[in-house]
């Protein structure tokens, strides 16, 4: 069977971390106390009280942070815009004043005693917006030395979509894949997939990938809208900074400080989705299969922050919940894993009728195996004999002899595929889920140094597609983090740990249950050769062919084929003759239950709750795996003004455990499962120097990355960024930097059976065994293929780019990349050349744990193929009247693979070559009234993953929302609706169809901004 689940494997616990989070506990216990001491031993004497108002109105601003220049000290101003702020000397005394949507504003407040009111301006200059992902370092975000995209607070109220994570598919250069309801991946600059290990997501400086598999899980365990107050988003190479994997770009959330945004505030959504698209394939058009029609939509979030002890202690806590029915993937008619996803092969039937037919979202189908089996053909002829003995004179033998190479002729060539069993009635329910919560607590020890405690915990419903698409149910992540942060420095440590809940693989539950009701290799697939041959002898008896097929005269009509092969599935299902409707008794046979029947739905129960890779497999696996992570970095520009030089490093552990569902954590025959540890390093410096007046910024950094598994690496960067104008307001900027991507967890380690073959990481330690590396193996296509064990993947990036301001109304930012690899990391499906034997194919009907010749692995590895992408985008923001603004975004991507003649290769670009956005939104276009209105397009592309390839039609999304502030209620009413053209999309092949959702908001805020 080329169905690696099946071939190998026919025949939950975590470790006690209350000792571990007591310690730690205990840790923050005592530092929190002796710091809560030392603050109290420096505490300010002098109070500072005022009034902030909106110059243009005089009407009170509630909420506008105030801050003590050169310190972390500050309060906000009250519901009333008053603010009263204790300091330690108004000596040389500077207050910064500041808040969303308006002009900030520096105070010399030196010798004020007592009172200190101040007016704001609404901003009204674009570009104004500070950043710190480009370099570690606030700076204008015009001034940036390489492209970025930012959210802000008021972007993230006045985005159309239903939350601010959706919302990032509108940057400049950003490409989004719907995976779930629950589950969108981003990506910038080409080769990505669902689960997208070269991307990396951080929130509050720790970085939400799982840790067992290297790869974000979208916003199901992130922040909640009312929490945001920035996104930053860097497209490309960024490791120089923030380490490997750091490859393809990084993404920034960061969420609100209970000091600066305080009081209560909650937000409910209600609407509903909808999607019409029927069971649709690219070869026959739509077919069987129910849409996901209407379904209820419900949101709710609430965050409360409090500042005490004026403002020497905050805390903040947060909570979300969304609930909806997932977008359904429900395409049962196209091929999934050859090129008939591309065109229909010449003679193949189309859709379900072809007995190799291996539907894109069924499962169970992947099993195969091939009927050109000598022994089965001989057991054939043999049981067939005694029938036809009356042609050959009552001799047997002379029947045998006759019909072996009948039946030989007659099977070459072919193979058959079990049954599938469709998404939508294997899940165990559809719900879309996500539950977040979170608390910090925030102490200033004195008005420079601050003390921070995070713990955040996400769980929830989704289904994410990977080497197979597997159902997460009760998923969850926790983490937490303790930080110590300075006016020019920060030392933070965090961990975070997987639970599994109760996830399986959808692939191997329809293979298991087929093997339960079936097994396919001692009853299924001998009875379906046996009706095969007997109906289709049957039609050519009937027709008097018999004979002449007997004497090789006679070719039996495709018709022929095809009936007989309809026959022998409907038999060995369900049981049942379909010509008569007369049961069918073959032993070891249990006719397939219908789809919801209580039968259906115990054989299901019991798939998913039995683990993967055991004597009796089920779909279920487990996660129980940990990340620990350190950190710090230090700015030394309070010391040496002639250069800003920069330091930092990092440490981190994974700490995995997948119970050997996917990993090999058995290493011998009756050994346990082992935790498997990687333990991996870092450090940078960083140099900026201003010249020709300040005009000119030139920024090098190099960074040294080391893991146990692989060698030392280096990582230089270097940036120059001039600015013109006598505003500033021109800035052309230029970089030459690498990225290092170290191998991920599961290309180190994994070993997984899948429909595509054994996902197998390609470390020496992990892979060596099998025999597959250095020429033992050839690619599908028989061609030999020399795989290496892996090592760290380069990236050679170069950019040029411009962002500017022209007549103080158009805002333009555009850039240009161009991108080299090395060591490209990839997997591919190949066979061994040899057989062997390994603990991990130890089985109750296999104890030697043989494998034969032909096993399908599908290896990473590092290709030596040439790769290269490159890639333009271009951004503008237009002011209109009445606050209004047109924007709009540009990006062409393309990549280009020389691969030799002969050889095959995935690149899996995964990106359309054009797209576009463009929208107009306002805040206040009348008195408290706001809209957004935007529309996107991707063209058609060429998807490519361990799951499926195939075609993605391009498509384009019309999003819109109406907003109005009813500010005596400090409350904001929202009524929006996304993808209002009504023609359902997919992102990605085998993922959901995506439809419209509708919905109406309403939000509370007591400093509503």
């Amino acid at each position: 069977m080329n169905f690696a689940i099946l071939f190998l494997y026919l025949n939950k616990s975590e470790n006690n971390l209350s000792k571990m989070k007591h310690n730690l506990l205990r840790l923050f216990t005592t530092v929190f106390f002796w710091c809560f001491l030392a603050g109290f031993s420096a505490y300010a004497q002098t109070t500072i009280t005022g009034t902030v108002t909106d110059a243009m109105t005089g009407d009170p601003l509630p909420g506008v942070n105030v801050k003590v220049e050169g310190t972390i000290s500050g309060t906000i101003t009250n519901g009333s815009g008053q603010y009263t702020l204790n300091v330690r000397s108004v000596q040389d005394l500077r207050l910064i004043f500041s808040f969303v949507g308006y002009e900030s504003q520096v105070v010399d407040a030196s010798g004020t005693q007592g009172s200190l009111d101040v007016q704001l301006a609404e901003q009204v200059n674009i570009g104004e917006e500070v950043v710190v992902s480009a370099s570690r370092v606030e700076e204008k975000i015009m001034e940036s030395p390489v492209t970025i995209e930012k959210m802000d607070i008021l972007a993230i109220q006045q985005s159309s979509t239903p939350d601010f994570y959706d919302g990032i598919s509108k940057l400049k250069g950003v490409q989004t894949y719907s995976g779930s309801l629950t589950l969108t991946s981003i990506n910038t600059r080409g080769f990505a997939t669902i689960a997208n290990t070269r991307f990396v997501q951080l929130i509050d400086g720790m970085d939400n990938s799982a840790p067992l598999l290297n790869f974000p899980t979208g916003n199901i365990v992130g922040i909640s809208d009312l929490d945001v107050e920035s996104v930053e988003l860097v497209p490309g190479a960024a490791s120089a900074l923030y380490g490997p994997n750091a490859f393809n770009g990084i993404l920034m959330m960061q969420s609100k400080s209970p000091f600066d945004y305080q009081g209560l505030s909650a937000n409910v959504k209600i609407g509903v989705t909808n999607s019409s698209t029927n069971a649709g394939g690219f070869n026959t058009g739509n077919q069987a299969g129910l849409a996901h029609g209407t379904n209820p939509y419900y949101q709710a979030q609430i965050r409360y922050a409090k500042s005490l002890f004026k403002d020497k202690l905050a805390f903040k806590v947060n909570f979300s919940y969304l609930a909806g029915q997932d977008w359904r993937a429900n395409d049962y008619t196209s091929f999934r894993t050859d090129v008939s996803n591309y065109f229909l092969p010449p003679g193949q039937l189309p859709g379900p009728g072809n007995p190799n037919f291996d539907g894109l979202n069924l499962y169970g189908d992947e099993t195969n195996i091939s009927l050109s089996n000598p022994a089965l053909i001989g057991a054939l002829s043999a049981g067939l004999a005694p029938n036809f003995a009356p042609f050959f004179g009552g001799s047997t033998a002379a029947a045998t002899a006759a019909l072996n190479p009948r039946l030989t002729s007659l099977f070459a060539g072919q193979s058959v595929n079990r049954t599938g069993f469709r998404e939508q009635d294997i899940l165990d329910n559809n719900n879309a889920t996500s539950i977040k919560a979170d608390a910090a607590i925030h102490y200033r020890i004195t008005d420079k140094l601050e003390l921070s405690y995070n713990y955040r915990i996400g769980s929830g419903n989704t289904v994410y597609q990977g080497g197979e698409r597997y159902a997460l149910r009760n998923f969850n992540i926790q983490f937490h983090k303790l930080e110590l942060k300075g006016k020019n420095f920060f030392v933070r440590g965090y961990m975070s740990q997987t639970g599994d809940g109760d996830s399986y693989n959808l692939s191997a539950l329809g293979a298991f249950a087929n093997e339960r009701l079936a097994p396919t290799a001692s009853v299924w697939f001998p009875g379906y050769a046996q009706q095969f041959t007997g109906n289709l002898i049957g039609q050519m008896t009937a027709a008097g062919q018999t004979p002449l097929w007997l004497a090789g005269a006679y070719i039996p009509t495709n018709d022929q084929i095809a009936t007989a092969h309809a026959f022998a599935r409907a038999v060995m299902d369900n049981g049942v003759n379909p010509l008569t409707g007369a049961p069918v008794t073959i032993a070891g046979l249990t006719p397939r239950p219908a789809a919801g029947s209580q039968e259906f739905n115990t054989l299901m129960g019991a798939v998913r709750a039995d683990l993967f890779k055991r004597p009796v497999p089920g779909a279920g696996f487990v996660d129980q795996s940990r990340l620990y992570h350190g950190e710090f970095n230090y700015n030394f520009k309070d010391l040496w003004s002639w250069m800003e030089i920069q330091v930092g490093g990092n440490f981190r552990r994974y700490d995995l455990f997948s119970n050997n569902t996917v990993y090999n954590e058995v290493r011998e025959a009756g050994g346990q499962p082992q935790r498997i540890t990687i333990d991996e390093f870092g450090a940078y410096v960083q140099l900026s120097k201003r010249f020709i007046d300040d005009h000119l910024k030139v920024t090098a950094s190099l960074r040294l990355d080391k893991n146990q598994n692989f060698a030392e690496q280096f990582n230089p960067r270097v940036s120059a960024v001039y600015t013109l104008g006598a505003n500033r307001q021109h800035n052309i900027r230029a970089s030459f930097q690498t990225g290092l991507r170290i191998p991920d967890t599961q290309a180190q380690f994994i070993f997984f059976p899948a429909s595509s073959g054994i996902l197998l990481g390609g470390t020496s330690a992990n892979a060596a065994r099998y025999g597959i590396f250095n020429g033992g193996a050839t690619d599908l296509a028989g061609n030999p293929i020399n795989l290496r064990f892996i090592q760290p993947e380069r990236l050679y990036a170069y950019e040029v780019g411009y962002k500017g301001i022209i007549g103080d109304k158009l805002m333009l930012d555009l850039n240009y990349y161009y991108n080299t690899y090395e060591n490209f990391v990839t997997a591919q499906s190949v066979r061994a050349i040899n057989g062997g034997a390994d603990a991990a194919f130890v089985t109750a009907t296999n104890p030697t744990g043989a494998f034969p010749a032909g096993t399908i692995f599908r290896p990473y590895f590092n290709s030596n193929i040439p790769i290269s992408s490159q890639g333009a985008a271009l951004g503008f923001t237009y002011k209109l009247p009445k606050t209004m603004v047109l924007y709009g975004n540009y990006s062409w991507n393309e990549f280009n693979a020389n691969v030799p003649a002969g050889q095959t290769f995935e690149v899996q670009f995964n990106t359309p070559q054009n797209r576009f956005t463009v929208g107009v939104s306002s805040r206040e276009v009348a008195k408290n009234l706001g809209f957004d209105i935007s529309y996107r397009w991707q063209e058609r592309f060429v998807w490519q993953n361990a799951f499926a390839n195939g075609i993605m039609p391009g498509f384009g999304v019309l999003d819109a929302m109406v907003s109005y502030k009813v500010k005596d209620w400090k409350t904001m009413f929202k009524v929006g609706a996304n993808n209002l053209l009504g023609q359902d999309y997919r992102t990605n092949f085998g993922g959901p169809w995506v439809g419209q959702l509708y919905y109406i908001s309403i939000t509370f805020d007591e400093f509503l901004r």
